[in-house]
């Protein structure tokens, strides 16, 4: 009876574990205790580039971008991990090959019937994509709100400064050399003033 029940658990444990080897969008890896890799599945693979003979036994440290603070981050997680039996964030990770992804983790202490760590359930999604269309949206919504400034300011004071310059070219040829001197430099600096303010409104 009791090799049946250990034959039926040991069958549970690898349909879990093929389940999980099959999940491709999430990189999912067990954690040992003191945060060293234990499983490592096939979105672990496709999303960081390490293939599970050169990541197991690897603190989950080796995965954050910054050598210097990686190692203080990554036990950081854990500890709020076991302390409040969940850590969830997103922040930058490293692949294999150097490059940087942005990432939401999840972090799940396990434990045993004693309450006894057995390690933690690392589950990492590549945001990257998501992030860069955040990005861009937000550079669109920044280029409409300024277009839609210059249009304003173009209709508006650009426009008052074009008009008020106009009629102070009109007035320079009634009055004599020396306020039409005033004027003509009145109207320079106006000139110079739309100039200037066309040019802020687009290159900033």
């Amino acid at each position: 009876m009791a090799d049946g029940a250990g034959e039926g658990l040991g069958t549970t444990e690898e349909h879990f574990r093929l389940l999980v080897d099959s999940v491709t969008d999430y990189a999912i890896c067990m954690l040992d205790p003191d945060g060293r890799i234990r499983s490592w599945n096939s979105g672990a693979e496709r999303t960081f580039g390490y293939r599970s003979e050169e990541i197991l036994g690897q603190h989950v440290s080796l995965l954050y971008p910054d050598p210097e603070s990686r190692a203080e981050e990554a036990e950081r997680e854990l500890r709020e991990a076991a302390s409040s039996g969940r850590f969830e964030g997103e922040g930058w990770r490293v692949r294999k090959d150097g490059s940087q992804l942005w990432a939401s983790v999840i972090t799940t202490p396990l434990r045993d019937g004693g309450r006894q760590s057995l390690g933690y359930a690392h589950v990492t999604l590549d945001l990257t994509r998501r992030r860069e269309m955040d990005e861009l949206n937000s550079r669109l919504s920044r280029m409409n709100d300024r277009v839609e400034l210059a249009r304003r300011v173009q209709n508006g004071t650009i426009g008052e400064l074009f008009r008020i310059s106009l009629v102070l070219q009109s007035l320079a040829s009634q009055v004599p050399n020396g306020p039409q001197l005033r004027i003509d430099q009145l109207i320079t600096d106006i000139d110079n003033v739309i100039v200037d303010l066309r040019r802020h409104i687009f290159e900033t």
